[in-house]
């Protein structure tokens, strides 16, 4: 009798001892299951193909909408949920956080004296030649794509509040850049240096969007032909068209009254003006430039 007790006591100590044991390792299974550690990309609230207007050109948007970190040759991050593709000769960025108000950055790459080089300035700075940016982002950090030698086609996004200083420096092949109606539709800063020494940049397009313009901006830019400056402009910042030897003219708004610095014109350019304001302008720079009153 005895026996048979302890044979049933023993057999339900190892039935609930393997249920109990079953339940901690479930238990143990879910605590394991990894919480808040899906990539840049996978935690994305938005889809591949909403960083774009309907009216960027198909192909364009195809290329945008396909580049992802399995689809790319290189990948990485280059701001707060911004990710970069590169694939085929494009350099891809995309935002990939939750649609907000407020300004989304890519990464500065030069401040306080300390430059960090860019992620794809190293191996990729020869090969990239097309840039696509998303749509949300709104400023493009300091150095962010200086020195892309063979760089000839960007698309900026169209909530572009500033371009960095010496943010597209040294792209020597980019013939063309179109300004967007920027950040709520209040135009687009152009910082220190931005497109200095674009060697090739002949035509700066929609410069009505442009609210600012900094010293040097477009500083030896060789094979600029013509530039429309806006009347959002209010002052002409030193060597802003210094070394721009192809730019023979430029008409200055009624809005600019003041002019900085010693050289921010290139030599013999004819400057147009009507704002009498500028006399003594025109007196300090008359052996720059030649000065025709409107």
């Amino acid at each position: 009798m005895k026996r048979s007790t302890v044979a049933i006591l023993l057999v339900l100590v190892l039935i609930f001892g393997f249920s109990a044991c079953g339940s901690d390792n479930d238990s143990s299974d879910e605590e394991k299951l990894p919480s808040g550690s899906v990539g840049l990309e996978e935690d994305s609230s938005v889809s591949g193909n909403d960083g774009l207007q309907s009216d960027y050109p198909p192909e364009i948007r195809e290329i945008f909408e396909y580049a992802s970190s399995e689809t790319a040759e290189q990948s990485g991050v280059c701001g707060e949920n911004i990710a970069w593709y590169y694939l085929d000769h494009t350099l891809v960025v995309k935002y990939l956080g939750e649609d907000r108000e407020g300004y989304i950055y890519i990464n500065d790459y030069a401040r306080c004296n300390q430059v960090i080089e860019n992620p794809w300035k190293e191996s990729l700075y020869q090969e990239i030649t097309k840039l696509i940016i998303d749509d949300r982002i709104t400023n493009i950090g300091n150095d962010a794509f200086s020195g892309l030698t063979s760089l000839q086609e960007v698309y900026l996004p169209r909530q572009l509040d500033s371009i960095g200083s010496k943010a597209f420096f040294d792209c020597r092949q980019l013939e063309e850049i179109e300004i967007p109606e920027g950040f709520r539709n209040e135009g687009v800063n152009i910082k220190y240096w931005a497109f200095g020494n674009c060697k090739s940049l002949k035509k700066v397009l929609s410069t009505e969007n442009i609210r600012s313009i900094d010293k040097a901006a477009f500083r030896d830019c060789e094979s600029l032909v013509e530039f429309e400056i806006p009347d959002t402009i209010t002052c002409i910042k030193d060597l802003t068209f210094d070394g721009c030897t192809s730019l023979t003219s430029l008409t200055l708004p009624d809005s600019v009254v003041e002019i900085d610095g010693s050289n921010p014109f290139p030599y013999n350019c004819t400057i147009y003006y009507s704002n009498p304001d500028l006399e003594w302008y025109v007196a300090k720079y008359s052996d720059l430039c030649t000065w025709v009153k409107q």
